[in-house]
């Protein structure tokens, strides 16, 4: 979704931001659209193959918005997601550790860029542009609420595409030669996305991004 308020990102008049709707498991919706809770290979979302590590990361202290309140950056929602704690009366999720907040979003992404997203058609979107096409549709509003302002995915793309040094065109190699996340890539547009989510000037804690990215599967974690 888009939020031009540059402190806060507003999606429901309420100062919270709003990023992922729960619907029936085990899928998810966004905005109005189904996103998947479990991968190409019938792997639920919740299943680390790899374990925890010891760090633990609480951004509550960083903000008042929604996701912060919630230690989940990316704004996700439900229950099913691998290290959720419960959600709140909407539905947003709860982490005890953030690093699973980004170990969600950091999931979701990869299955938009492999082509394994049910809900992009599996075809792989490997650019900001496509990736916010399906993100946050020009077809919805921001919040999908009567009366919001329409989705900016163009404007979305451009931000996050500067903040990156990209282009918004441009493939963003979110895995390597071995199909692995590329944290090179990874954790500023993760970083990027939290901020517009918050506020832009929000500073995460060192080291969480790449806590979550390691939690991912086997298959997807960055390479040692």
């Amino acid at each position: 979704m888009l939020h031009r308020a540059e402190r806060y990102h507003d999606s429901d008049g309420s100062g919270d931001s709003v990023v992922l709707e729960f619907g029936s498991p085990p899928q998810l919706t966004y905005m109005g659209r189904v996103m998947e809770a479990v991968d190409a290979r019938g792997g639920v979302l919740h299943h680390d193959e790899r374990g925890p590590s010891s760090n633990v990361y609480d951004v509550r202290g960083l903000g008042t918005t929604l996701g912060l309140r919630n230690n989940s950056p990316w704004n996700m929602k439900g229950t099913g997601w691998e290290g959720a704690s419960g959600a709140d009366e909407r539905g947003h999720s709860r982490f005890d550790d953030a690093a699973y907040s980004a170990r969600a979003a950091a999931y979701q992404l990869l299955l938009y860029y492999t082509g394994e997203s049910r809900a992009a058609g599996r075809v792989p979107l490997r650019t900001l542009e496509e990736i916010f096409g399906t993100y946050a549709p020009e077809s919805d509003t921001v919040g999908s609420l009567p009366g919001r302002p329409r989705n900016d995915p163009n404007a979305y793309a451009q931000w996050v595409a500067t903040q990156m040094g990209i282009r918004p065109a441009a493939d963003i190699r979110l895995v390597d030669g071995r199909g692995r996340i590329a944290p090179a890539v990874a954790v500023p547009l993760l970083s990027a996305i939290a901020r517009n989510e918050h506020v832009r000037y929000l500073a995460l804690p060192d080291g969480l991004i790449e806590e979550g990215l390691r939690r991912l599967p086997e298959r997807w974690a960055p390479a040692d």
